[in-house]
């Protein structure tokens, strides 16, 4: 998000999203709607930080700044691309 105010519109979708998600998967299975709801969130979590990851190798790959750390990663070419792929 550019500005706190769309970080916080984004964080309560999210966690709008999240709740409904997680409240749907533990009615259909029966189960506790706690975990589900946070399971939920957690899987945000992780798909965001993909796409950080993926934007800090860009912006290290453009820099020209050394970066074998993300070719020793063990993460297939979709979340990080091969070196040079974000420069322009």
């Amino acid at each position: 998000a550019r500005t706190p105010e769309a970080m916080a519109v984004i964080a309560a979708l999210i966690g709008a999203v999240s709740g409904v998600v997680g409240l749907r998967t533990a009615y259909v299975l029966d189960t506790l709607a706690g975990p589900f709801i946070v399971c939920t969130a957690v899987f945000f979590v992780v798909v965001a930080s993909i796409g950080t990851v993926r934007n800090w190798q860009a912006k290290f790959e453009c820099l020209h700044i050394k970066s074998d750390w993300a070719d020793n990663l063990p993460l297939p070419n979709f979340i990080l691309p091969p070196r040079g792929a974000g420069c322009t």
